[in-house]
């Protein structure tokens, strides 16, 4: 696929902020529900067409699609352009879902490539942006809109997996009554 290259990814990914942020307001229910990836999959790419039709010169050829072209949601003209690429989980994503967002950023098949976990208990969205040989972490907080950046991992890391430093507990030796 060719790459379109009038919108950077800072551009795209502030269209993607947005879009967040109307998820959040107008979608939070949907958040909520059992198995909901279908349905936000489907109200975070309305909401990213809204975002991206308010950008300079936006192609009138694209079109918002989800659950289609190894993608969750895929922002392209159905010709080979693709702006935006985005993988989405209820939870962390997996080494292999993060490895699936790495192989399309060095093929540079997107302007942007997104991986967003939906977290429930959390105070915010975990979003994944790859680029070579790196995964860049950003905490989305729902309440705010802000975005921060998290932690930084290069592809040498031991797992791949971003560690959260949660410590492992212990488990305790059963009690055995021997008398």
């Amino acid at each position: 696929m060719s790459k379109v290259l009038s919108y950077s990814e800072p551009v795209l990914f502030s269209a993607l902020q947005k879009a967040l942020g109307a998820l959040v307001r107008e979608d939070s229910e949907a958040l909520s529900w059992p198995k909901p990836k279908p349905n936000i999959a489907h109200r975070l790419a309305l909401h990213l067409d809204t975002a991206c039709k308010d950008l300079p010169d936006y192609p009138a050829t694209m079109q918002v699609d989800i659950l289609t072209h190894q993608s969750d949601i895929i922002i392209h003209d159905r010709s080979g352009a693709v702006l935006l690429r985005i993988l989405l989980s209820t939870t962390y994503l997996t080494q292999s879902q993060q490895a699936h967002l790495i192989s399309f950023a060095e093929k540079e098949e997107a302007n942007l490539v997104m991986g967003i976990a939906f977290l429930k208990e959390t105070g915010y969205f975990l979003l994944y942006h790859p680029r070579r040989e790196v995964m860049d972490y950003y905490h989305y907080r729902k309440h705010s809109g802000q975005v921060k950046l998290l932690r930084e991992r290069s592809s040498s890391d031991e797992d791949g997996q971003l560690l959260l430093g949660i410590q492992k507990r212990r488990r305790r030796k059963p009690v055995t009554t021997d008398r």
